[in-house]
């Protein structure tokens, strides 16, 4: 994907289930660091610290509370807020969800984006999470309930005899593959309502909240802070069901309560199935130069469509494949930011990710590919390629590179 800290941002009004976009912001983002000529990052996989130890029912299972971009624990993402004890298999977890109906009422209403069906996440990087039981594991499966605009988003992670779950409300960036998030805890709870009216919690002990050490009562903030606030002008109970603690009108910080364990009597078998998604999305932003720049003003106008596809397949054995692609060939100006005036001709991009989850009994295998380019060569241009792998065994490892043109 296009990352969120590539682009300028606008202010964003939602609506329940839709998001209306406006003209882009009068003031950029601040300028950034000028990238070094050529730069190449490997992080070979650690041990990440701190780490929690969570008991129940006789299982116990230590884990870094937190998913990454890596696997060296230095691009720390979304704080792990589920964990399924006695149940180590994301499939079956997958399967509970994929069969409910999107009706939570009385609980929540019947109307978007509360009444939203599971499905296999379309726009979702993967990412990595760390346990005793098994290393450093890859997002295996990804959900998604809502639409691209405005939806919850579920990873899980295999550990051993247990599955960990990193779950979020966001909502999308106009005009980016990209989205905001705008909530960890409401997310984490709509999942467990969602495990709880399943009907197969043990009836006994369901849940259970759990302290896993990942910077409650707050961690990170809404990204930008204008969706917040478009949210809390246009549809004020959206707002207040978001709960975020607002610093100020640079800072809006996202609550994060306790993990939730969740405690299942069983799970269903995994059945087969396929299935198939597109989603196109027109680009249209500012951009500071991330990589390959003279200077940290430099600034692209990027324009084009991105196109995204996903390919779901689960065989009768059970083995789970998904492939997700994004794709934008791009038309890239490059702007005197100060003025709004371009700095030179035009020239071409392209901009692709690709995820392939593989899960199956015996393995899990999960991949990102991101990679960036400006063509033809000259100078101030490049590629930039990013790449992580995670699997088979305790296989894992992430790749940045960075070539610059003459």
């Amino acid at each position: 994907m296009i990352k969120r800290s590539m682009l300028s941002w606008c202010g964003v009004l939602v609506a329940a289930g839709s998001i209306a976009a406006c003209q882009d912001a009068q003031e950029p983002l601040a300028p950034k660091a000028a990238a070094a000529p050529q730069a190449q990052a490997y992080s070979a996989p650690v041990v990440p610290a701190p780490l929690s130890t969570v008991g129940f029912g006789g299982r116990s299972l230590t884990i870094w509370p937190w998913t990454a971009d890596d696997v060296a624990g230095q691009l720390k993402q979304d704080p792990v807020n589920i964990l399924i004890p006695g149940q180590g298999d994301p499939r079956r977890i997958r399967e509970v969800l994929l069969a409910l109906s999107g009706d939570r009422s009385p609980a929540f209403p019947n109307t978007p984006p509360f009444n939203c069906v599971w499905k296999d996440a379309i726009l979702g990087s993967n990412q990595a999470a760390y346990s005793n039981g098994k290393g450093w594991v890859g997002s295996a499966i990804q959900l998604t309930c809502g639409d691209p605009t405005v939806r919850y988003h579920l990873r899980l992670f295999p550990a051993g005899d247990w599955t960990m779950g990193g779950a979020h409300f966001e909502a999308q960036i106009p005009g980016l593959p990209e989205h905001a998030v705008l909530s960890w805890d409401v997310a984490r709870d709509l999942v467990v309502y969602d495990f709880a009216r399943s009907g197969l919690l043990d009836p006994q002990l369901p849940m259970m909240p759990v302290d896993v050490g990942s910077g409650s009562p707050t961690y990170r903030t809404i990204d930008p802070p204008d969706i917040y606030f478009g949210i809390a002008q246009t549809q004020p109970a959206l707002a207040a069901y978001v709960d975020a603690v607002v610093v100020s009108q640079s800072e809006v910080r996202i609550r994060n309560g306790p993990a939730m364990l969740v405690n299942f009597t069983h799970t269903p078998d995994v059945k087969p199935m396929t299935a198939h998604q597109e989603f196109t999305l027109q680009l249209g932003q500012y951009a500071p130069q991330q990589f390959c720049g003279s200077s940290p003003t430099d600034y692209f106008y990027i324009s084009g469509t991105m196109k995204s596809t996903q390919d779901v397949i689960v065989t009768r054995n059970g083995t789970y494949s998904s492939t997700s692609s994004d794709r934008a060939a791009i038309d890239v100006t490059p702007v005197n930011i100060a003025t709004g005036q371009p700095r030179g001709a035009p020239f071409k991009g392209e901009v692709g990710e690709v995820n392939t989850n593989y899960l199956s009994s015996g393995s899990a295998i999960v991949t990102l590919l991101n990679l960036q380019t400006m063509q033809p060569g000259g100078p101030n241009r490049g590629t930039q390629l990013v790449t992580l792998t995670v699997g088979p065994g305790r296989f894992a490892s992430y790749n940045k590179s960075v070539r610059c043109y003459d």
